[in-house]
C-alpha cells in the first residue's frame, strides 16, 4: 500500500446536477412505493381491527385492549423460532 493520500474527484456543475437528477429519479419512485405500502397496511389493519370485529358482532374495545393479545402472540411466536429468544435448554 502506497502512504499518498488521495483526493476525491472534483465534480462540477453539470455533473453535479446530473447526479441530483439521478438522485431523484431513485428517490421520488421509491418515497411513491413506501406510500402506497403504508396506505395497504393502514387499510389492511382498520380492516383487521374494526371492519371485521364489528361485522362478527363484538363490541368495539377502546385502548390497549389488543396489546396484551399482541404481546403474548409474540411471545409465542419467539419461543419457536430457532435461535431467536430461544435457548438450547427450550428447543430440546
Amino acid at each position: 500500500m502506497s502512504d499518498t493520500p488521495t483526493t476525491a474527484p472534483q465534480i462540477s456543475g453539470p455533473d453535479y446536477v446530473r447526479l441530483i437528477g439521478m438522485g431523484a429519479a431513485i428517490g421520488v419512485p421509491g418515497a411513491v412505493v413506501a406510500l402506497v405500502f403504508l396506505e395497504l397496511v393502514h387499510v389492511i389493519e382498520q380492516w383487521l381491527w374494526h371492519t371485521l370485529p364489528s361485522a362478527m358482532g363484538r363490541p368495539r374495545r377502546r385502548g390497549g385492549s389488543s396489546w396484551g393479545s399482541l404481546l403474548s402472540a409474540g411471545c409465542w411466536c419467539g419461543r419457536r423460532a430457532p435461535g431467536f429468544l430461544a435457548t438450547a435448554a427450550t428447543s430440546r
